[in-house]
């Protein structure tokens, strides 16, 4: 039963390239093709022509951005076992195979050899449905998000501590309506020293949504 690996290298721009192994040796010239179904479809053809009865075939790449997705999803429907390999490993290999020159078919011949060499265990690709796909990326969004928001908030005590360390006991939350004006309008503590109480407390009232604590 003969073993087919595919090494396919993803470009950030430009055309893909696939090499074929067939039994660690290479078979016939780089495949090069694009993320379009008519593409995906001839690359999938060729990676099943001429292959032995019974012989299995095992695509190999590295999650390049988001390049990666619709390949393994047209390699998954095909039948084809996917799997992502890190960067390290396609270095380490290439330096091993004397592959000095970084070329896209030198690499996609490595990323092929690699199934071959044994060493850590390599996942399949999961390839999730529509739903959980995009129910991955809203959660992955919102942790940025979440991580951003604490960042800015970071941020933003550690100027409040800077310039005017008395404003943060009166200021628990910078996400209040209130916050946000000392903070835009009244940072400066020379400022604030010289308004009168009846001043502040207009700008309190006109600045306070109901939010703010006492």
């Amino acid at each position: 039963m003969g073993q087919r690996t595919v090494g396919i290298d993803l470009a950030i721009r430009g055309d893909h390239v696939a090499r074929i192994l067939d039994d660690g040796r290479p078979s016939g010239k780089p495949i090069r093709f694009r993320l379009t179904s008519d593409s995906l479809d001839r690359l999938v053809a060729a990676l099943h022509a001429r292959l032995a009865p019974g012989g299995t075939v095992t695509a190999a790449m590295e999650p390049t951005g988001m390049a990666w997705f619709p390949v393994a999803h047209r390699l998954e429907q095909a039948g084809i076992r996917t799997i992502r390999v890190k960067g390290q490993r396609v270095r380490a290999l290439r330096r091993y195979l004397s592959e000095h020159a970084k070329t896209d078919a030198a690499d996609a011949y490595v990323l092929g050899a690699i199934p071959l060499f044994g060493g850590a265990p390599a996942d399949p690709v999961y390839v999730p449905g529509a739903e959980r796909r995009a129910l991955q990326r809203l959660t992955r969004r919102r942790e940025r998000l979440e991580d951003e928001v604490a960042a800015i908030k970071r941020r933003l005590l550690d100027l409040v501590r800077w310039a005017c360390p008395a404003v943060e006991a009166v200021l628990p939350d910078f996400r209040t309506s209130l916050s946000l004006a000392v903070l835009h309008d009244l940072l400066g503590p020379a400022r604030i020293a010289g308004m009168r109480r009846a001043a502040l407390l207009r700008f309190v009232a006109a600045n306070a949504s109901g939010n703010h604590p006492q």
